[in-house]
């Protein structure tokens, strides 16, 4: 009420407030706004000679609080520049205005990037801040948000996200130099990851190593080949390290032995085809001892008889020589 007793009401106020006459005249004010946060000073006027004088008054300070949303943590694990992982934490809605606070294993870690808007028609607050780590190992985090006496926060235990078990695929050239390509893969993991090989307990370079990112999860996969001649059985490790932690494959491998099984199957094309002359051979040398038994009888008594052990001599000395198939020496 102005000092010429009229009534004054501001516009921000009118058809929000309330005289509570029962209450000592409580002022009530609804809805609450952020912007009625300020000082309020109540004056108690009396008319005297026409028009009003105060008489008494007191000032009280409002402040509006509203709390916060319960904060929100992403991350992302960062392949360029320092790599690590950067974190981020936002909470809205609120007043008085705000305080982002980290904590990391138990201790207070300064954070950076740290904003605070205010929306131009509630007078609420936003409030947006970061945190880089390594990455290397589990690490617990709060963030926490204060506005004026009261708080906020959020906990999450973070820690590098396990690679697939890597799995070991092979392929035998045949152009080129000849060897055999070994390929390692494996993937979901975090922070980024280096691929190692070892061949008979000995670390071996790699080849053709490529590690992609998932850009909608910042998960890691990581592809890599090592060449072996291929001529003797080797023992293999491929191993994926990534920040403090590792998953690997063993494989041992040995060469296909098709050349030895045709080399065995050539022994016994020949061997059969030995036998055959040797069964032609012994053919023909029965048939000549039939014929020549079947001639008329010489001179003198044992004439047949000794021509058939000649026969038979030189047809064994003959088929020996010729084929192979005689009484080893």
């Amino acid at each position: 009420m102005a000092a010429s007793g009229k009534r004054y009401i501001d516009v921000e106020y009118e058809n929000r407030t309330v005289f509570d006459r029962a209450h000592n005249l409580s002022l009530i004010i609804l809805p609450l706004r952020v912007s009625d946060s300020g000082p309020y000073e109540c004056i108690v006027q009396k008319k005297k000679e026409g028009h009003y004088e105060r008489i008494h008054g007191a000032e009280v300070k409002l402040e509006v609080v509203a709390d916060f949303s319960e904060p929100e943590i992403s991350w992302v694990v960062e392949e360029a520049g320092p790599r690590g992982v950067t974190f981020t934490c936002s909470s809205h809605g609120g007043s008085p205005r705000p305080r982002l606070l980290w904590w990391v294993d138990d201790t207070p870690r300064p954070g950076s990037n740290t904003s605070v808007s205010q929306d131009p028609r509630s007078g609420l607050y936003g409030v947006t801040g970061q945190l880089w780590d390594n990455g290397t190992s589990r690490v617990r985090l709060v963030c926490l948000v204060r506005f004026g006496a009261s708080q906020v926060s959020r906990n999450l235990t973070w820690s590098p996200a396990d690679f697939s078990e890597p799995e070991i695929s092979w392929v035998v050239e045949e152009a080129g130099p000849r060897g055999v390509t070994f390929t390692c893969s494996s993937h979901g993991g975090s922070p980024r990851p280096r691929l190692l090989w070892w061949v008979d307990d000995t670390p071996r370079p790699g080849s053709n190593t490529s590690v992609s990112q998932d850009p909608r999860s910042g998960l890691y996969s990581v592809t890599g080949q090592l060449w072996d001649n291929g001529t003797s059985r080797v023992r293999l490790v491929c191993l994926v390290r990534f920040g403090a932690s590792q998953v690997s494959r063993n494989l041992t491998w040995s060469p296909d032995l098709p050349r030895a099984k045709r080399s065995h199957a050539l022994v016994l094309v020949l061997s059969g085809t030995v036998a055959v002359v040797c069964v032609v051979a012994a053919v023909l040398a029965a048939r000549y001892l039939l014929s020549r038994a079947h001639k008329p009888a010489g001179p003198g008594p044992n004439s047949t008889h000794l021509e058939l052990l000649e026969a038979a001599r030189e047809s064994r000395t003959g088929t020996a020589a010729g084929s192979g198939c005689g009484e080893p020496e």
